[in-house]
């Protein structure tokens, strides 16, 4: 390690101590130019309490070898979704446990799985791990190390929040042992709850990253007319019986192009910009559901229900195409009344480089 970054960086410290053949991961913090002592103890205390599950991003060009890989703004470290911001010169980053034993040297060789995976949101605190939540990839990683004895993180495409389904989420992790794909799915859903479904798994490239290389998202939300239906509480949201669904249609095409969704991003994100490209909007009606579907590059927190909140509202009549111009054209989130319920909410699919 000290051999890859002697060149321009100095060693700040060791944070976190790993030892050959126990599944911990270390942490260090590496400096250029200003100290960030603060990041450091904050990034090393999450560490300790487990919050963050070893997936490496450092910022600049500091190393592109196995699992590191290059943060999308600089002076940005993502660490599994989470963002630290960090003056310039300052990198701080981790190592990931199924790689160190190739730094130290030992040359293990390890297999890097995709799968793809749906679930019903509703009785998890979204998809990334939290202390005291139970989320959908906690309960992932818990199948995984119930079927192979191995700990590893399992890294989506992104998150979902509380009460959000995916008809597909994909994602990735690493084992030492090769498994058989299909093997993988069957034993992973022997130890998953009904409510979170192994799709299919591969055997991909081992710089795959199911965050990073993905391209494109799509969501889907589900409306109905009133009145409220039991079998469909959690599952989509019952709106005005009169609702306009050509007015929503012509609402939600405002929204196609590279714009900048300020007012349609919930407050708390510390995202670096709130520029998006949307490639599709659309409103449509199909076996009794009033469907919001959409596609983009990334989306801002909570933007695709602020985003149907906004097209439900001129399906109303309280709201006119050039408003919805206006809106976006404010870069105000209070503009915006509304956002729509978690339950209606889907992540529907994503697109990644190679396809």
């Amino acid at each position: 390690l000290e051999k890859l970054v002697s060149a321009s960086y100095d060693l700040l410290g060791l944070m976190s101590y790993l030892t050959a053949g126990e599944k911990e991961v270390r942490a260090w913090t590496i400096k250029k130019g200003t100290k960030a002592p603060q990041a450091a103890g904050k990034i090393h205390s999450d560490f300790e309490k487990g919050f963050i599950k070893a997936e490496i991003v450092s910022y600049n060009d500091l190393v592109e070898c196995g699992s590191f890989v290059k943060a999308k703004e600089k002076g940005k470290v993502r660490i599994e979704g989470k963002d630290y911001v960090f003056v310039d010169g300052d990198v701080v980053f981790e190592i990931q446990l199924v790689w160190v034993d190739v730094y130290r040297g030992i040359g293990v060789s390890m297999f890097r799985y995709r799968i793809s995976a749906d679930y019903v949101g509703t009785a998890y605190g979204g998809w990334q791990v939290q202390p005291n939540r139970k989320t959908v990839q906690g309960e992932i990683e818990k199948a995984v190390f119930e079927l192979t004895g191995e700990k590893t993180s399992v890294v989506g495409s992104g998150r979902t929040d509380a009460g959000v389904h995916a008809l597909c989420q994909t994602a990735h992790f690493d084992l030492s042992k090769e498994w058989e794909p299909k093997r993988l799915v069957g034993g992973l859903n022997h130890f998953l709850a009904s409510d979170i479904r192994v799709l299919n798994a591969q055997k991909t490239r081992n710089d795959f990253h199911a965050r990073f290389d993905c391209v494109e998202k799509s969501y889907i939300y589900l409306m109905y007319r009133a009145p409220e239906r039991a079998v469909l509480t959690d599952r989509a949201w019952a709106v005005d019986p009169n609702i306009d669904v050509g007015r929503m249609k012509s609402a939600a095409k405002r929204f196609v192009g590279e714009k900048d969704f300020k007012s349609f991003m919930a407050g708390g994100s510390d995202t670096a910009s709130s520029i998006r490209r949307v490639s599709g909007a659309d409103v449509y009606e199909k076996d009794g559901f009033i469907v919001f579907e959409t596609t983009a590059n990334g989306f801002l927190y909570n933007m695709v229900r602020i985003m149907t909140s906004a097209v439900e509202a001129a399906g109303r009549g309280k709201l006119t195409e050039t408003e919805i111009d206006d809106l976006i054209a404010a870069k105000d989130r209070t503009q915006v009344k509304g956002t729509a319920p978690a339950f209606g909410l889907y992540l529907k699919s994503q697109k990644y480089k190679e396809e």
